[in-house]
């Protein structure tokens, strides 16, 4: 039956998935939450995302399977951060990058909670915190390293670091990272080189200290 609700859920055919995961939770020889957690999965992608964050923290609890339950914590922040709700997501997130460091599962659930956990505090204007953990992402994969960095550039523009920022603006001269989507990167290059232009203007300007002001203000 768990391999049956397995490739229905591959096959997308979610709440068929769900019965079938639904009833292995009555046998003891499966572990309880990764049953949960494949639960929770069925729901999220039925768009039941309440009952889903439920069964998420149930895999959570129960799970014996250490990436079950980094995954658990991950999706947990994935679905409260597109609720709009970046404090909670940021707790999970954390959760998930603190389990990985406890258990040494630095994997790319691992790596990804170091992004969004960065990018929650940025929403919440936590920029100088958000930085920090950028920067960890960034070290910490070639795939997270552009996107980072150009994080990174927003947060450091917000807190008034005018010269760091066009720093990190140069880092953007340098061809795309072999293992990053070139057209991606092409089109954070573009998007870096109008935040570079807009900082040297202002750097240099007679009028540097309104113009700057007036650039942040943005």
């Amino acid at each position: 039956m768990f391999h049956q609700a397995l490739t229905l859920e591959y096959e997308g055919r979610f709440a068929d998935a769900l019965e079938l995961f639904e009833r292995c939770l009555d046998d003891p020889t499966f572990d309880e939450g990764d049953l949960h957690f494949h639960c929770a999965w069925c729901l999220e992608n039925e768009k039941r995302m309440r009952e889903a964050l439920l069964r998420y923290a149930r895999a959570a609890d129960l799970t014996r399977i250490p990436s079950c339950k980094i995954n658990s914590f991950f999706r947990s922040g994935w679905i409260l951060m597109h609720e709009k709700d970046t404090v909670q997501a940021a707790e999970m997130f954390r959760n998930a990058v603190d389990y990985g460091e406890l258990v040494g599962l630095k994997n790319e659930t691992y790596r990804q909670g170091l992004y969004w956990y960065a990018v929650c505090l940025e929403a919440q204007g936590r920029c100088l915190e958000a930085l920090t953990w950028y920067r960890l992402a960034q070290a910490s994969s070639p795939q997270l390293d552009p996107e980072s960095r150009r994080r990174q550039l927003a947060c450091l523009v917000h807190v008034g670091l005018y010269d760091e920022a066009l720093d990190v603006c140069r880092t953007f001269d340098a061809p795309c990272p072999e293992e990053f989507d070139a057209e991606r990167y092409a089109a954070l290059q573009a998007e870096v080189e109008n935040e570079r232009a807009i900082l040297e203007a202002c750097l240099t300007s007679s009028h540097t200290q309104h113009s700057i002001m007036a650039y942040a203000s943005r």
